[in-house]
């Protein structure tokens, strides 16, 4: 693989970290849980596609970061939809973002 390839790859995973950040801190202001349209319209994407898949990894992570907590209508489509929140952290006890920042760098036995 040459340098190029090297960086398209780095810069790749990059922003596969970025919108992992985005959704968890997101799930902040939902502490009910929130579903993958609600992140969605928080964040402003256009496209559902852009939170289904971090979210679904999150969840099946071997140290998981999102869990879900159920599932309920969508207020828009009126589909059955999951509901997720994350597993670490509360609004009476939230992590501290240095910490925050090294558990989103690693994944024990990834």
């Amino acid at each position: 693989m040459n340098l190029h390839a090297n960086s398209i790859l780095s810069n790749r995973e990059t922003k596969k970290l970025n919108r992992r950040l985005e959704i968890l801190n997101a799930h902040k202001h939902f502490p009910n849980g929130a579903s993958d349209r609600q992140i969605k319209e928080f964040l402003g994407y256009d496209d559902m596609n852009a939170v289904r898949g971090r979210t679904t990894e999150m969840i099946n992570e071997v140290v998981p970061k999102l869990k879900e907590i159920g599932h309920r209508n969508c207020l828009v489509t009126g589909k059955w939809v999951r509901v997720t929140t994350p597993t670490f952290f509360s609004e009476s006890a939230p992590i501290p973002e240095d910490l925050f920042a090294k558990m989103m760098k690693t994944d024990l036995f990834a």
